[in-house]
């Protein structure tokens, strides 16, 4: 089965700044792609290529099997939903959602009809006659998800679409739009830089640093097998350890710093001893110890540097030596105070190790040697 949207060593430059560097990426018929990294990664302009808004400077854009990549934006049978609503404040709701069809030359009484039913769809019925002004930001939004799947597109693109509300809009929101590609079978590319819409949305995500796609794939892969320190480092918000490997048994390595060890997969696939190495462990797989540890996990000591009641849960900040800090968060039958030594327990192996290229030991987290 041919890919619905393709991106074939996508290139584009501003001046000497390279905003998007061989972007290659396949979308299938059906699927929902995120798009996910911090500000400025290129992944905006990426949409925007895809859009017909930007031109590549090398490469080509391929939607439904067609060469789009001079073909104008109206021409490319896409909806995209805006970060900014995008609305026309002179246009009522209805009108709003059946412009496209009208620029189309779609005869006025069928405009209509399928403008009320895109707006049943997102459940805005009977707010047709309003105007922008008169509804909530999540309306607004839902207005602009209707005007872009009011022409029944192949594909529908979101620009952050959830950045300007607020928390609980941001959840409905978000159900609102996996609901509508479950129903109506559309094909999506979404940016974001929110690692929870990107987790609870995609069926697959592409995460993005300097115009690189770093590592494409299911959510749960990304999460539990990311192949570099970057992809590693910016999701999940993990702990963890800079030292130097000191043994190895097949694809697993032991890392020491500061004369703790814990032990990791190698996930670059080059560590050898004696090099430098940074170990990622995510929270969750990390416990208080309150019994003996089993031979299958690893024991590192630390002290209570702070807390931090968050409601549902406590987060206790863990000092493993004076140049590293482990965050836990723990029930409320679990109470631990500022100065406890405690032993924290890993399983084994208790996260995925990197080699550091070109910086010192206590430094900045590398590249993974031979993934960039």
């Amino acid at each position: 089965m041919s890919a619905m949207i393709e991106l074939v060593d996508v290139v584009k430059r501003y001046g000497d700044v390279v905003a998007c560097n061989r972007l290659n990426l396949a979308v299938e018929q059906g699927e929902l792609v995120t798009l996910l990294g911090a500000s400025g990664c290129g992944k905006t302009t990426a949409l925007r290529c895809i859009t017909g808004s930007l031109r590549p400077d090398e490469g080509r854009i391929i939607i439904d099997g067609r060469d789009v990549t001079d073909v104008p934006t109206h021409k490319r049978n896409i909806g995209v939903v805006f970060q900014n609503f995008a609305l026309f404040p002179h246009l009522t709701v209805l009108d709003n959602v059946a412009y496209p069809l009208r620029v189309r030359g779609i005869r006025p009484v069928v405009r209509r009809e399928r403008a009320l039913e895109a707006l049943r769809l997102v459940r805005l019925e009977g707010l047709g006659g309003r105007f922008p002004r008169e509804l909530s930001g999540g309306q607004q939004q839902r207005v602009g998800l209707a005007r872009a799947i009011v022409y029944e597109p192949n594909v529908v693109l979101f620009d952050e679409p959830l950045s300007n509300l607020d928390a609980k809009l941001r959840l409905e929101m978000r159900e609102e739009i996996a609901s509508l590609k479950d129903r109506l079978g559309f094909t999506s590319i979404y940016v974001t830089h929110d690692q929870e819409e990107a987790l609870s949305l995609s069926d697959r995500i592409a995460v993005m640093k300097d115009g690189v796609i770093h590592q494409v794939g299911r959510p749960t892969e990304i999460y539990a097998e990311p192949r570099t320190s970057f992809v590693a480092e910016f999701l999940g918000n993990p702990n963890r350890l800079t030292g130097v490997c000191v043994d190895r048994i097949q694809d697993q390595v032991v890392v020491e710093a500061d004369g703790q060890r814990i032990v990791a997969t190698d996930a670059s696939g080059t560590l050898g001893i004696g090099d430098r190495a940074v170990v990622y462990v995510r929270p969750e797989s990390v416990r208080i110890q309150d019994g003996d540890a089993s031979p299958d996990e690893t024991t590192l000591r630390a002290t209570v540097v702070r807390s931090a009641f968050l409601g549902d849960s406590t987060e206790y900040i863990l000092a493993l030596s004076d140049k590293v800090n482990w965050h836990l968060r723990l029930d409320h039958a679990t109470r631990l105070a500022v100065g406890e030594e405690v032993n924290l327990v890993a399983p084994r192996p208790g996260g995925r190790a990197f080699a550091l290229a070109g910086s010192p030991v206590d430094g900045s987290p590398g590249v993974a040697l031979g993934e960039r």
